[in-house]
């Protein structure tokens, strides 16, 4: 049986590290499936796959990131994780740069920043859609395998999130929510 961690900072990086690079393993699985169900029109997710979320490890996402993922560890644990305003500020900016300068997120191909909702991480600030039609195809199917791995790690399924984030949060053309719906049916479990 694994012991419950406390709250200290050597705690608490060592779930971030753990956590991280589970999820990491997890989205390498699902990138090997994607090469295995179709390698010649995928053939960096291999590649791809190697180096998610390797900017959570390094400044400035680091720091504010060992928050983020005990905050989310408290949270499904029915637990609250009280934050100080500038922890706050920091991990909002450290998510905020996170999905604005991995290729494998939606807002990585908006024109502008896209900032963090401080209210709700998973939906825009004003409501309006992000621009992600000029997303690649190989960017396109890690964001699938991040999915998958996020729905192995905390429950649900990447249909689920797929339907209510696609042309809902993100604007994604005809082809590649056709791709999205493909993938996930051919590599989920």
């Amino acid at each position: 049986m694994r012991q419950i961690l406390s709250e200290s900072k050597d705690d608490k990086e060592q779930f971030f590290e753990e956590r991280t690079k589970r999820h990491i393993e997890l989205v390498k699985k699902y990138c090997r499936r994607i090469h295995d169900y179709d390698s010649k029109r995928f053939k960096d997710i291999l590649l791809q796959g190697s180096r998610h979320d390797a900017s959570k490890f390094k400044s400035p996402e680091r720091l504010p990131y060992i928050d983020i993922s005990w905050y989310y560890r408290l949270k499904r644990q029915g637990e609250k994780y009280d934050v100080t305003p500038e922890q706050q500020k920091a991990m909002d900016w450290a998510s905020a740069h996170h999905i604005n300068k991995s290729p494998h997120h939606p807002e990585y191909h908006s024109r502008v920043d896209v900032p963090i909702n401080p209210n709700n991480r998973d939906k825009p600030v004003d409501g309006a859609k992000v621009d992600a039609t000029s997303m690649d195809k190989d960017n396109l199917a890690e964001m699938v395998a991040d999915w998958c791995a996020m729905s192995e790690e905390v429950g649900g399924t990447p249909k689920e999130w797929a339907d209510s984030t696609v042309n809902k949060r993100w604007k994604f053309t005809p082809e590649q929510t056709k791709t999205i719906y493909e993938l996930i049916k051919e590599i989920w479990k």
